[in-house]
């Protein structure tokens, strides 16, 4: 039995900030030889936080402040007096409402710009950081922080909070990868292993976007991917649909069946055969599912990425192919 663990129980982003407050503090030379390996591993992430937010070089640590909830910022880190590193600490949730630029407007006139970092900490998974990049925020992800942690547990480190941390980011990275080691069958509705696929066909196809949807019907994890106007592809969960956009409520019902008759001629397409949904009238809309699950399993059934990958280029090429019929001047069904 593992022995329990603090950070399954605290799990908020609150307690969070509280970890990266308390290996910040670390850094203060005061505390060099209370516990060296610590120290030292505290320093290494400020660094590297600095390096991810853009922020200044610094030569060396005199002192390190930590603030928390200071005008509405999760984590302010005040290193030498001078310098910030604005830290905005998610695990499941993401950025809104402008929150970033209000919180380098809200130190403008403490700290100069060039001696600001501003950091989007993110220990869960999203299905993009554009938001934060484009308020000029460098994302310090999971995967960064696991190889600061990993690098000072190497080095020494033995103290029980850290040790609890870390166990605690292991088990939430290890999450995210089960899709690797877990039979299809048994994949159920785990978002974060959910996550772990389509952060992966992310990086196979290209390009996609994913997130979790609440609807009535209980929602789903949703990956979408080859928008061509109005049209794209979408998964929910183990479905593959071929989607529309019509934000005009009176073309809905036309423009659903002329894409649903279009595809439906290339029904078959790379061995790609896609029936007929249940229709429901809305802005986005399913017009074809494809027959079975376009995941595909190798001897084990367990997940053959190579051939789920070629199994949704194949799915892209059927509708290339029904959009290569429609004159071009009218492939939005204007």
């Amino acid at each position: 039995m593992q022995p329990p663990n603090l950070f399954a129980f605290a799990t908020s982003e609150l307690s969070q900030d509280a970890f990266i407050c308390w290996l910040a503090s670390w850094a203060d030379p005061a505390l060099k030889d209370a516990n060296s390996a610590l120290h030292d591993t505290a320093q290494k992430f400020i660094v590297r936080l600095l390096e991810f937010g853009k922020g200044p070089q610094v030569a060396d640590f005199r002192s390190i402040q930590a603030r928390r909830q200071w005008k509405d910022i999760d984590v302010l880190l005040v290193v030498n007096s001078d310098t910030a590193i604005i830290i905005e600490d998610k695990t499941d949730t993401k950025d809104h409402s402008g929150q970033l630029q209000r919180y380098r407007e809200a130190i403008a006139d403490e700290f100069p710009a060039s001696r600001i970092a501003a950091v989007y900490f993110k220990t869960g998974d999203q299905g993009n950081y554009r938001s934060a990049q484009s308020a000029g925020y460098g994302c310090f992800l999971r995967k960064h922080f696991l190889a600061v942690l990993d690098q000072g547990e190497r080095a020494g480190v033995r103290n029980d909070i850290f040790a609890d941390f870390l166990r605690h980011l292991r088990a939430v990275e290890a999450a995210v990868q089960s899709f690797t080691t877990i039979p299809l069958g048994k994949w159920n509705e785990d978002r974060r292993l959910w996550a772990g696929f389509f952060l992966v066909l992310q990086d196979r196809l290209g390009e996609g976007d994913w997130r979790y949807v609440a609807n009535p019907s209980g929602g789903f994890m949703g990956f979408w991917w080859h928008w061509l106007n109005d049209k794209y592809l979408q998964l929910e969960y183990d479905k593959l649909c071929f989607r529309i956009e019509v934000p005009e409520k009176t073309q809905r019902t036309a423009k659903w069946l002329e894409w649903h008759k279009t595809l439906m001629t290339q029904n078959g397409t790379n061995g790609v055969k896609i029936e007929k949904p249940t229709r429901r009238a809305g802005q986005f809309m399913t017009v074809a599912v494809l027959e079975g699950n376009y995941r595909q399993s190798d001897a084990g059934g367990l997940l053959h990425l190579d051939r789920t990958v070629e199994m949704l280029r194949n799915a892209e090429a059927l509708m290339d192919a029904a959009l290569s019929t429609i004159p071009s001047g009218v492939r939005s069904f204007e």
